[in-house]
This record gives structure tokens, sequence and C-alpha cells, in this order.
């Protein structure tokens, strides 16, 4: 369902706008739901990243890309540390 959406914009942007929407072919309210639509997309994925831990971003972030292989901490040092001293 759509929602009529009164904004004061200034003159030189709305005339910035009307060339982009004849260029694109599409509406100004099309061009402006599209970007909020992004923007809140964004938002809520900001927000989402903001309410995890540190480490939760972290392991998100740095996860082996196949985790079955992914070894603990201490066997991925033990390991490390017998390769580099010889075990």
């Amino acid at each position: 369902m759509k929602t009529k959406l009164t904004l004061n914009i200034d003159e030189a942007v709305v005339r910035k706008a009307r060339v982009l929407s004849k260029r694109r072919k599409r509406s100004i309210s099309a061009i402006v739901e599209d970007y909020l639509q992004k923007a809140t997309t964004t938002d809520n994925k900001q927000n989402a990243a903001a309410n995890k831990s540190f480490t939760q971003q972290f392991r998100e972030k740095f996860a082996a890309k196949n985790a079955t292989t992914a070894l603990p901490y201490k066997e991925q040092r033990h390991n490390h540390l017998d390769q580099r001293y010889g075990g």
C-alpha cells in the first residue's frame, strides 16, 4: 500500500531531481523510495552489527571458509609450535 508524503526540498535539488527522473525514465517518487529503501536497509545492517559483540563480529569476518576443517585455537597453536620448533 502506498502512502502520500509531502516533502520540503530546495528548488535547486528539485530541478536536478526532475532532470534525473527524465534521464532514468522513473518518477521522482520511485527514485526517493529506492533511496530510502537502501538507506533503511543499510541502517538495519549497521544496527544489527552494533548489537553484536566484538568477538561475534570478528568471528564472522575472519571465520574459516570451510568451518568443518577449522581447528580449535589450542590445536592450531600446538600445530604451529610443532612445525616451528619440531615436536
